[in-house]
């Protein structure tokens, strides 16, 4: 039953077995499409760098509930590291739409414009994160990436 799996999960969780949990999750949610297990498994996909299957749930989780500012925001991650900068900024602007207070993460726009070698639009989100974020050391290595891809191209 649904609640067994969920049950089966937690105790593994718990105990760091979390491939276990995971699969336990997995049929839970396959059994009944319910938010919490949406949002678990996409933090297990994102943990794991699956971030095609992350965006999977993460767009099940959304229509479940689609004033949860999380979700928008996960998705919006999973899109950014998949290379997709026009449904990274949609989930983004959704997110914001939702909670005035919400402050966007301009490096993964960044990172979704360079994952398409786009790196004028990558660039200004990278130096605009860093405007917010002055300590944020990956939006630094990704300028100095850009820097050095520009250099070989001169």
């Amino acid at each position: 039953s649904l609640s067994t799996h969920e049950n089966i999960a937690l105790v593994y969780e718990e105990s760091g077995k979390i491939k276990e949990a995971f699969n336990h999750y997995q049929i839970a949610f396959r059994l009944k499409n319910r938010f919490p297990l949406a949002m678990k498994l996409a933090d297990y996909y994102i943990s794991e760098k699956n971030f095609y299957w992350a965006k999977k749930v993460l767009l099940a989780a959304v229509d479940l509930k689609p004033e949860e500012v999380g979700a928008h925001n996960n998705l919006g991650i999973a899109y950014a590291m998949l290379g997709d900068p026009v449904n990274t900024r949609k989930q983004f602007d959704m997110a914001l739409s939702l909670d005035t207070n919400y402050r966007v993460p301009n490096i993964y726009i960044g990172i979704a414009y360079f994952k398409n070698r786009d790196l004028r639009p990558a660039e200004f989100f990278f130096k605009k994160e860093l405007k917010s974020n002055p300590t944020n050391y990956k939006a630094k290595e990704y300028l100095e990436a850009i820097h050095k891809i520009r250099k070989k191209q001169t």
